[in-house]
């Protein structure tokens, strides 16, 4: 087994929310190109995913769980004789961004045998590296999406004005005019 661990910016709640958004893996996941949701339940799905990992294109279908703190991924189809890939998303002792766990299981079987020695944890040293720079970014896209910064001067238009007269108050609502007499 391979783990990893990582510190990302973005709070649990939101590393779990790009995690579950299987078509928006491309924008974050290194090697994933494209993600199909083939089925899904409230905690289950099948996902159809293509890459390129180490210079050649893999497909692949894996069935995946969202959890509590977490998110698995099985490898049901695909290049690999074993591959599943267990994500945690704990919240740090200073409570600030989340810590990602990265626990990966795979058996290259036949093709393994072809793999120098080392090259696979280098090779999921740089990936694991990259999601994480990757997520950070897609964190803060979302955040910046979600917030929306003021409305230039330019852009505005101005639905109600009410200006106090000597009687009462005169308010203008879209353009129209209409009278209030203040009776004391």
């Amino acid at each position: 087994m391979i783990r990893k661990f990582g510190r990302l910016d973005a709070p649990p709640d939101l590393v779990r929310s790009i995690f579950n958004d299987v078509e928006s893996w491309p924008a974050w996941q290194a090697g994933v190109t494209s993600s199909t949701v083939l089925d899904r339940t409230e905690t289950n799905l099948e996902v159809e995913v293509d890459g390129r990992f180490m210079g050649h294109r893999m497909h692949g279908v894996f069935d995946c769980r969202i959890e509590p703190d977490g998110f698995f991924q099985h490898q049901r189809k695909g290049w690999l004789k074993r591959w599943d890939t267990h994500w945690r998303f704990m919240t740090p002792p200073d409570g600030r961004g989340t810590t990602l766990v990265c626990e990966l299981e795979i058996d290259a079987g036949l093709i393994g045998s072809f793999v120098p020695k080392g090259f696979l944890q280098r090779f999921v040293d740089r990936v694991f590296s990259e999601t994480l720079d990757n997520i950070n970014a897609r964190a803060v896209e979302i955040t910046t999406q979600a917030t929306p910064g003021p409305t230039p001067a330019g852009d505005t238009v101005t639905l109600l004005e009410v200006f106090e007269t000597p009687i009462g108050y005169e308010i203008l609502v879209g353009g129209r005019r209409i009278s209030l007499d203040a009776k004391d």
